[in-house]
């Protein structure tokens, strides 16, 4: 059987077991109330043939004066005697009773009030005292009968919700045990695979965690021990293994990164190389104007080259090295400046440069040096994206909920897949030997060191970008 038609008839149980004692159990209260309302209306109809009684009582004692008076008193009696009766027997029909009981007493009603009837009809004139009298006791014995009935039930009632009681009690109890061997039986039935795996387990696993032949396959705490021997077991295997593969991965890393970080300054440390060789050849002799200037070009490369070096290695030691400790600053201000290096170090690329609103003072709570990496990163990219003739424009926005530096370009763009490689190291498009492609991963991975997030956006091939550096207010504002 399925697990799922397992904890279907589970559910099923759940539901069905526990309205079963709570409909039994109804069942019970409700013959208890019903012998409570026989009671009620036994002790009722006791109350309401009391003054029947009293009404023929009264008839008989007026009877036995044997006078024309006390005749006429006992014909009134017998007449309220009456409508009591009439009442009595209407109150019948809302009895609780069982239908033969009901029929009993209905019979012995309707008998003493025939009698009733006859007595006070035109026959009273006709007959004598002695008759008069002889019906009215006939007619007393008929209502004592029931009287005596009623009295009956009410002393009867103790016992019969005794009875009542202990049979609901009975019943909830036989239906409470059935229920639970029942749910016992069903965990027992389901379970059994559960128990027969756990013996395969435990000797699968006698010789792998204990030796300890003595202990029974029976033993479920037993093997849950060993269980947990072996889970802590497998999870320091698995540590060990994932120290192992992150070292490995770290060594690889490192090991890659060293090729290209070592590929990328070969090149102009040979450039540089050479031109010192020529640089001091030149210096050997006496230096003409051509000499001097071809020495000062050397000097330039040499200097443009070092400066290239030092940014590749600043670049690298960005991606280990944590922030500094956050200050306040004017973004606008450190816009301009970096601004100047970005010029300074793309001097053919110094006209595309423009910043907006230089004027205005913005605060901003972050580390400065990381900023200044993140958004020289972003103008140097912008530097290699636009023509010589191109637009690299740099803003900063104070809102309602964050405070964001843009820079925006009119050059090459990028794609969508392009755009998700822009944390990913190494990944460039940039042509062989003109960037390691580290530049926006460092830049991704200083900016959520300092809080910061970078959005891109593009609408294609030749349709410039924008770069967005945000900082949230809750985070970089006071």
């Amino acid at each position: 059987m399925g697990f799922q038609v397992r904890v279907l008839i589970t559910v099923i149980l759940l539901l069905t077991l526990p309205l079963t004692v709570s409909l039994i159990t109804w069942q019970g209260l409700k013959s208890m109330d019903h012998e409570l309302l026989q009671v009620a209306e036994e002790f009722s109809e006791s109350r309401s043939l009391q003054p029947i009684d009293v009404e023929l009582a009264v008839a008989t004692y007026a009877l036995q004066q044997n006078s024309t008076e006390s005749s006429d008193r006992a014909r009134i009696s017998l007449r309220e005697a009456e409508r009591l009766l009439l009442q009595f027997l209407a109150d019948q029909y809302n009895d609780v009773s069982d239908e033969s009981h009901q029929a009993m007493e209905s019979t012995r009603a309707y008998l003493a009030l025939n009698e009733i009837k006859d007595l006070i009809g035109p026959a009273w004139d006709d007959l004598a005292s002695s008759d008069r009298l002889q019906m009215v006791h006939r007619i007393r014995d008929v209502i004592h009968e029931l009287y005596v009935d009623a009295e009956d039930g009410v002393l009867g009632a103790p016992a019969a919700a005794r009875v009542a009681r202990q049979n609901t009690l009975t019943l909830v109890v036989i239906s409470s045990i059935a229920c639970a061997l029942v749910c016992v039986g069903f965990l027992l039935w389901s379970s059994r695979d559960v128990f027969l795996r756990l013996r395969v387990l435990h000797s699968a696993m006698a010789t792998d965690v204990d030796n300890d032949p003595s202990r029974s396959a029976r033993d479920l705490p037993g093997v849950m021990t060993q269980l947990e021997e072996l889970n802590r077991r497998l999870h320091h295997k698995i540590e060990e293994k994932d120290r192992e593969i992150l070292r490995r991965e770290r060594m690889a890393s490192i090991g890659l990164l060293a090729a290209d970080v070592a590929h990328e300054i070969n090149n102009p440390l040979n450039a540089m190389l050479g031109l010192s060789e020529l640089s001091l050849r030149a210096v050997s002799a006496p230096i003409d104007e051509s000499s001097r200037t071809e020495l000062q070009e050397s000097l330039n490369v040499i200097r443009r080259e070092v400066i290239r070096c030092r940014g590749i290695t600043q670049r690298l030691m960005a991606m280990v090295r944590g922030p500094k400790s956050p200050q306040w600053l004017d973004v606008m201000r450190l816009i301009t400046e970096t601004v100047e290096v970005a010029r300074a170090a793309r001097p053919d690329r110094a006209a595309c440069y423009r910043v907006s609103n230089a004027d205005r003072s913005i605060r901003l709570h972050t580390p400065s040096e990381e900023l200044r990496q993140i958004l020289l990163t972003l103008l140097i990219n912008a530097a290699d994206a636009v023509a010589t003739n191109g637009v690299i424009e740099v803003d900063a926005q104070d809102t309602a909920d964050e405070i964001v530096i843009r820079v925006r370009d009119n050059g090459r763009g990028f794609t969508l897949e392009t755009q998700n490689d822009f944390a990913v190291p190494f990944a460039t498009t940039k042509k062989s030997g003109d960037g390691l492609g580290l530049g926006l991963s460092i830049a991704y991975t200083i900016a959520a060191d300092i809080g910061a997030t970078i959005k891109a956006h593009s609408n294609g091939l030749e349709q410039g970008s924008l770069f967005v550096i945000a900082f949230t207010k809750k985070e970089s504002v006071l």
